[in-house]
């Protein structure tokens, strides 16, 4: 029962962790939404150092998993072998997770479509300007040599 409880505290940690993350994200498209350039880039940073607290939580699961016996599981397969007592708490906090997941991912969703829409509007500049680069302006010769 005590892993069950540290199984459970993990979950409720990980949705606070990706509610919180989630911010992040919203921060990151209203910065991409606004060519904030370098916003986007202070931001990107503290998505990397999250993403190592990610990693964190990812060990921690593992070795709480398997000291329930249940490695590999789904966190859906874990609810369905816990004892009935504890059941109910644990599908509210999978339940809580599983929405906080899918608004992150979302919400990550929608950043990469701004950054790409952004990269796509700059590829298209950096065309015209080259374009103009390579073409002749008028009144320029070009010369070419020839053998004689």
């Amino acid at each position: 029962m005590e892993n069950m409880d540290r199984f459970t505290s993990l979950i409720k940690e990980m949705t606070e962790f990706f509610d919180a993350f989630q911010l992040i994200e919203k921060e990151k498209l209203q910065a991409a939404a606004s060519n904030d350039i370098l916003r986007l880039e202070e931001l990107m940073k503290k998505e990397q150092a999250e993403i190592l607290v990610l990693r964190g939580f990812e060990r921690k699961q593992q070795e709480i998993q398997a000291d329930m016996g249940c490695e590999g599981l789904t966190f859906k397969e874990i609810i369905e072998k816990a004892p009935e007592s504890g059941r109910a708490e644990l599908e509210n906090v999978y339940s809580r997770l599983s929405d906080s997941l899918d608004l992150f991912q979302k919400t990550t969703q929608s950043v990469k479509q701004a950054i790409d829409i952004n990269l796509h509007e700059i590829q298209k500049v950096l065309q015209k300007v080259k374009k103009k680069e390579t073409k002749p302006t008028k009144g320029t010769r070009s010369f070419t040599s020839r053998k004689v």
